[in-house]
């Protein structure tokens, strides 16, 4: 899956482009979170990094629900901290089941199904992605 480049999400934001953000949150939150369950390292959340400090942000976090998205990156940082300070998979997968990331991800496919018109996302994937 490509990178969203970070001028884009600029763009978007710039543009208030609501689709277009949930699209790029979207992408990062399903690398993330494979990246967590998986044997990869989840990347920087740079979309997430610019996206929490924007207007857009600020203005739909009630009408979207969009705290789950907030949730899952406060999760995924702690989680991604430890496993950069050498926290073995086991301990990581631990520290997930305990802030019921599992559930997390459900919520997440909720939102994106409805704000995304996702039709059969998440169906046993992270964060509500799409089977190929």
């Amino acid at each position: 899956m490509p990178e969203i480049p970070r001028k884009d999400i600029e763009q978007l934001l710039v543009e208030d482009d609501t689709q277009g953000i949930l699209t790029a949150l979207y992408h990062e939150i399903t690398v993330t979170a494979d990246g967590l369950w998986g044997s990869g390292t989840p990347p920087v959340p740079r979309v997430w990094e610019r996206v929490r400090e924007s207007e857009w942000y600020r203005i739909s976090f009630v009408p979207l629900n969009l705290k789950p998205v907030s949730d899952f990156y406060g999760v995924a940082e702690t989680a991604r901290e430890k496993l950069l300070s050498g926290g073995s998979r086991n301990q990581i997968q631990d520290y997930l089941r305990e802030h019921n990331f599992a559930q997390l991800l459900l919520s997440l496919r909720d939102l994106f199904r409805k704000n995304l018109s996702l039709e059969g996302a998440g169906q046993g994937q992270a964060a509500g992605r799409q089977s190929n």
